[in-house]
């Protein structure tokens, strides 16, 4: 007969697993939980030129409409989203956009004075 490792040796107690099994598989669970998730992250991140145009257009409306209402300044800069935020868009007061164009995701962007954005290869 093999004794249980229990103070008792009561038939009747049912074997259970000890707090260092049970916490070892958590960590383990949890590890590879997270370890699945990093492959969604990387491509959540990844962001395609329309997403990307459309992202800058809304954040140049929100801007000229700003502008346009009551201008907090004479002249505002708005970023584009990452991965483009070192580009510096300007909206003048009464809603007007300084048309520009920059290069992001080797696509270069272009702004028009009525706040749209279009985008095309680079060539």
């Amino acid at each position: 007969m093999i004794l249980s490792a229990n103070r008792s040796n009561n038939p009747r107690s049912l074997p259970a697993f000890s707090l260092i099994e049970v916490l070892v598989s958590l960590v383990i669970m949890a590890t590879l939980f997270t370890s699945v998730q990093w492959f969604g992250f990387f491509d959540r991140l990844r962001v395609s030129a329309p997403e990307l145009a459309q992202m800058t257009q809304d954040r140049l409306l929100h801007a000229m409409l700003g502008q346009a209402r009551s201008p907090r300044a004479s002249v505002i800069t708005v970023s584009p989203p990452p991965p483009c935020d070192d580009v510096a868009l300007s909206v003048l007061a009464g809603g007007i956009v300084v048309a520009d164009q920059f290069d992001c995701l080797g696509m270069r962007f272009e702004t028009l004075s009525s706040g749209a954005v279009r985008y095309a290869p680079n060539t």
